[in-house]
């Protein structure tokens, strides 16, 4: 698994986030001792983009993410008629927990499952749902929803841009550099 390795400029002490600390001795800082360069080959220097990455696919987040794309197309899957009395909860793991208005269509859904799940997963792909189960909301009749809305993002301020790649400029990573614009960029919408 990948670590970030962070050297005190002592010489003395070095870490491994995510691991128990280690004492290595006096050669073992990096930046005193060898001017940047790790001679002992314990370790190499990774970017930050390729370890998000890495660990997105080691936890399995984009197919969580892929699942919850559910919450946006659940009316058009399971049409507007159940959509005005059942809406998606929650999903833990790769169990979808539905909140029903009644008993009625409660046991009505449970009876449709087989094929509310084989809708669903047309559309969610190969990582799916493996199991949908129904709880009562207790009487709600849910509102239709309405298709999102998000209001454009203003365009960003010229000369804020120019300043910001203007310090982008010193970063080597590109895609690091795409990052740090991106969010900006995403903050800058809020505002």
């Amino acid at each position: 698994m990948p670590y970030i390795m962070i050297y005190w400029r002592c010489g003395k002490q070095c870490f491994a986030l995510g691991l128990e600390a280690v004492y290595l001795g006096a050669a073992s800082c990096w930046i005193c001792a060898t001017g940047g360069i790790d001679m002992r080959g314990r370790g190499k220097i990774t970017g930050v983009g390729s370890l998000l990455a890495e660990m997105a696919a080691d936890r399995n987040w984009l197919a969580a993410l892929n699942r919850h794309r559910l919450f946006d197309f659940w009316p058009e899957a399971v049409g507007r008629d159940v959509a005005a009395h059942a809406r998606p909860k929650v999903i833990r793991k790769q169990v979808l927990h539905v909140e029903v208005t009644d008993s009625v269509w409660m046991q009505q859904l449970h009876l449709q499952k087989g094929c509310l799940l084989e809708a669903l997963n047309r559309r969610l792909g190969e990582e799916g749902l493996v199991d949908i189960r129904f709880v009562l909301a207790f009487g709600q009749r849910f509102a239709e929803p309405a298709p999102p809305s998000v209001p454009p993002a203003p365009a960003p301020d010229p000369e804020k841009l120019a300043r910001l790649e203007g310090l982008l400029g010193s970063i080597k990573d590109e895609g690091v550099r795409e990052c740090m614009k991106n969010i900006w960029l995403a903050q800058q919408g809020r505002r």
